[in-house]
């Protein structure tokens, strides 16, 4: 089955009626379904794999999680540091954000990141990744697609 824009105009009950209807199809019937839409939000939820098109070529198709996922990753710590400045002694890359810090690095290295920061006498209360969501990635794809065919 192939639609285009299944969702436009519909309330978010009926959005959401569609979305699981079309997931019934897709396990129960072993049906394929072939969705076309600018609704990124929306084919994050409904969809399992994405193909992106620009200037009429095919330019990546991919599972919709391994897409959203790079190998490095923001992730946001909530630290206890009253001047956050005394970090740039030690060297460290990262952005101030209210109540941490967000700092860009492979999964990996997280816990070796929050024992550094138990070493140094910084207490954390929280560490999270900071998801990027389809439309962010699209927007990567395409101007990365953009300076490679400038």
């Amino acid at each position: 089955m192939i639609l285009d824009e299944p969702t436009n105009g519909l309330d978010p009950a009926g959005i959401r009626e569609i979305r699981d209807h079309l997931k019934k199809l897709t396990k129960e019937k072993g049906m394929s379904v072939i969705v076309s839409s600018h609704l990124l939000a929306e084919m994050e939820m409904m969809c399992d794999r994405i193909a992106i098109i620009q200037n009429g070529k095919l330019v990546d198709i991919q599972k919709v999680h391994d897409f959203k996922q790079e190998s490095k990753q923001k992730y946001f710590f909530e630290v206890a540091i009253k001047n956050i400045s005394a970090l740039k002694k030690f060297n460290l890359s990262y952005e101030k954000v209210e109540n941490g810090i967000v700092m860009e690095m492979e999964k990996e290295e997280v816990p070796e990141m929050i024992q550094w920061f138990v070493e140094k006498g910084i207490r954390i209360f929280e560490v999270k990744p900071i998801a990027k969501s389809l439309e962010d990635r699209f927007l990567e794809v395409i101007t990365q697609g953009e300076k490679v065919h400038a």
